[in-house]
């Protein structure tokens, strides 16, 4: 059985390699972790905003030296806010600490749900769900989104999956899969609201993880923010557990 620790670092290794090959801003490496700069993107909403540090003290080796790296970038850039998506950790207390006496305040934070792909219950539902390798397709049925844009830009790479769920021939739902030595997740879980409600979640979700097992991975991870109870429970019934909690750092720069 892995810890707490052991899941955050895997889940912190498969995110930086997403990271690093999809995002259409080039990400800077500093001390345990990384960053992208867009002063393009302005909005308060972390999921809309890549002014961001990734999976900061996931290796347990991050430095308040490389925390004033990227704000001194972000300052110098113009950007109205930044996020630190904080890894659970050894220096989970100090990251804390110091993003705290930056001016950092704990927003929200993420559900971070584990599914060991030892038993995957199967979900049926009216839908068809077939994996979707044409961005025309994938454009048609994935919402606007950070993860979005990185995945059709990745589309059909190796370790990138995007499942569909279609009526007559039509997509009505989606859900991305990724893959990094020997780790999955699951993220972009969507159908579209007139078909909601009919077992296409679950169906997608159980799709992915059959395509992980079958893969070779042996664990997979998805998030979800606490509050949206569906969400969470499309997750339970197909098996995923929670495994921790992963804080979103908020800081507002002065305008």
């Amino acid at each position: 059985m892995q810890s707490g620790f052991d899941l955050s670092y895997r889940l912190g290794e498969l995110q930086r390699w997403l990271t690093k090959a999809g995002s259409p801003v080039p990400p800077i490496d500093v001390d345990d972790g990384i960053y992208t700069v867009d002063p393009g993107t302005t909005s308060e909403w972390a999921s809309q905003n890549r002014n961001r540090i990734e999976q900061f003290g996931s290796r347990g080796s991050a430095t308040e030296a490389g925390l004033d790296q990227a704000l001194d970038h972000y300052r110098s850039e113009g950007t109205p806010y930044a996020f630190i998506f904080a890894a659970p950790g050894v220096q989970e207390t100090e990251i804390e600490r110091w993003s705290a006496d930056r001016g950092f305040k704990t927003r929200v934070h993420l559900d971070v749900m584990v599914h060991r792909l030892e038993v995957i219950p199967e979900a049926r539902c009216e839908f068809c769900i077939a994996e979707i390798h044409d961005p025309e397709t994938f454009r048609k049925v994935a919402p606007d989104s950070h993860w979005n844009a990185t995945t059709e830009r990745l589309l059909n790479s190796p370790g990138i999956h995007v499942f569909g769920a279609f009526q007559n021939d039509e997509p009505v739902g989606m859900g991305n899969l990724y893959l990094h030595e020997g780790a999955a997740y699951l993220g972009g879980g969507f159908v579209k609201e007139a078909f909601r409600r009919q077992g296409g979640q679950s169906a997608l979700l159980s799709a992915r993880l059959i395509a992980a097992k079958a893969a070779g991975a042996d664990v997979a991870f998805s998030e979800t923010y606490g509050f949206l109870k569906s969400s969470l429970t499309n997750m339970e019934r197909v098996g995923f557990q929670h495994a921790f909690d992963r804080k979103i750092l908020t800081k507002a720069f002065a305008v």
